[in-house]
């Protein structure tokens, strides 16, 4: 749920970039911090293994390594942008054409 909570603050961020710049930049922002956040809460895994810590319970039940969990939220911001950059590409005319 978190995931998806940044993923669709940076995808609102994205879509709003020319009509609204700050608000883009704002809700860009919030989601890079919230990403982060959770990058640095599954590592935290790593050296608290206490019972009610949501990446190592994780690790427990189901086997998530805090790291591939946390190579997660980094990788995915990085995915969201280059896919939101190779949508927005307007095709270029003078390729397309044939001779």
């Amino acid at each position: 749920m978190a995931a998806l909570s940044s993923s669709v603050l940076l995808i609102s961020g994205r879509l709003t970039e020319e009509k609204h710049p700050q608000i883009s930049s704002c809700l860009k922002v919030c989601s890079y911090m919230d990403f982060a956040n959770h990058f640095r809460y599954a590592l935290s895994a790593l050296y608290d293994d206490s019972p009610g810590h949501d990446f190592a319970d994780l690790n427990r039940l189901i086997g998530l390594h805090p790291l591939a969990a946390a190579a997660a939220f980094a990788a995915l911001p990085i995915l969201i942008n280059k896919f939101y950059d190779a949508l927005s590409q307007k095709p270029d005319i003078a390729h397309s054409v044939k001779s």
